[in-house]
């Protein structure tokens, strides 16, 4: 009896240890996403204070919107070298920042890619004009989606609070979700566009 008892308990200790391991698995993902976004905006943050020289892409769009007017883009794309070449190596396109406006809207977004090219994290700041709340989006990417978090708030008024963090999406937020991912090539073609053409 004992050691059936024994062997219970073993089978169950192994089954939470594996039934863990992907929880533990994604949070060390979301650790080494993390600490790629923070070394990147610490570079960008020292190039922006003049310690070290300044190299991104910078891409603006001015237009006149039928029923919004003008509307402004500007669309930050930092690179950083592979080790493929001493003198002229090639680039890969590291992080996005872009913000724009649609009449008195303003949005902000951040994708940060992997070095093979494949997104990592997505930050957006997107308002809600018709439900009165701005929204906080965050996107973590390993080989697929492995983590959301959403925040709210009203307009312009207090802290963001956690509405939603899990690894889906609710189904309200899959619009805002589409509009992002169809960013995320949108943005490595300009990349690789403007680089081909500065490197001609």
């Amino acid at each position: 009896m004992e050691k059936r008892t024994i062997i219970k308990g073993g089978l169950l200790a192994l089954l939470s240890m594996i039934l863990c391991l992907p929880i533990v698995n994604a949070q060390d993902g979301i650790e080494a996403i993390r600490s790629h976004y923070y070394a990147v905006k610490q570079q960008i943050a020292h190039m922006e204070a003049g310690e070290m020289p300044a190299e991104y892409y910078q891409v603006k769009v001015m237009r006149n919107l039928p029923g919004s007017g003008g509307h402004e883009e500007v669309i930050n794309m930092y690179y950083a070298d592979r080790e493929d070449h001493d003198i002229w190596p090639s680039r890969w396109l590291e992080l996005v920042t872009t913000h724009y406006n649609y009449a008195a809207r303003e949005y902000y977004e951040e994708y940060l890619y992997n070095q093979n090219g494949d997104i990592a994290f997505i930050f957006a700041r997107n308002p809600d004009v018709e439900l009165g709340s701005e929204y906080e989006f965050r996107f973590y990417f390993e080989d697929g989606l492995i983590k959301v978090n959403i925040r709210s708030r009203k307009m312009n008024t207090g802290d963001f609070q956690v509405v939603y963090d899990g690894d889906e999406i609710p189904q309200e937020y899959h619009s805002f979700y589409y509009e992002f991912a169809n960013r995320i090539k949108t943005y490595r073609m300009l990349f690789n566009t403007v680089d081909e053409a500065k490197r001609s």
